[in-house]
């Protein structure tokens, strides 16, 4: 039996020398290219691949890199809804209109909301936030079905490489019925 544990401890010693190297090797590559971002709700993203983790609302990884949020995680039809977005980086970041990129649809239907923006590139300052409000109109100006809402922005950046890098960060909350 001693020489079968040997055996054993042998074995595993090899192949800890070559896996060990591979995961810092594999980490190290990827690492550049991956950055966490707390996302509000319900998701949690990394790079560009999104993963959904339970939560409440604005309970998260706070040192996180773009935040939306929203007042309340529930809202009977008309009430005003508040959307915070929050960047929580030391640079600037710029999104593609003066909604700084805010979307808002059902979940179950796809029903859009009917945000109207400048098509100006608007850069929000770092630890700067900026609280929009949302008359749970749909595109054509009626009130929108009870359901799961989704806000969702996006904000695009270059790094010191010169690679582009997306942060995405979505946050749901419920109008009842």
């Amino acid at each position: 039996m001693t020489r079968t544990l040997r055996q054993i401890r042998f074995m595993v010693n090899q192949k800890a020398l070559f896996i060990i190297p591979a995961v810092v090797l594999f980490m190290f590559i990827l690492g550049s290219q991956m950055h966490l971002i707390y996302v509000g709700n319900n998701i949690t993203s990394w790079g560009n691949q999104i993963n959904s983790v339970a939560a409440d609302n604005d309970i998260g990884f706070n040192k996180s890199n773009l935040q939306i949020s929203t007042d309340k995680p529930t809202y009977v039809p008309g009430e005003t809804v508040n959307v915070t977005i929050k960047n929580n980086m030391r640079l600037p970041l710029e999104f593609p209109d003066s909604l700084l990129g805010l979307n808002i649809e059902n979940v179950k239907t796809g029903q859009k909301a009917g945000l109207l923006a400048a098509q100006v590139i608007t850069a929000l300052k770092p630890m700067e936030s900026k609280t929009f409000q949302w008359d749970q109109k749909d595109t054509n100006a009626n009130q929108v079905g009870p359901g799961i809402y989704k806000a969702q922005t996006s904000s695009a950046r270059n790094n010191t490489t010169n690679n582009t890098q997306l942060s995405t960060a979505n946050t749901t909350f419920t109008i009842k019925g």
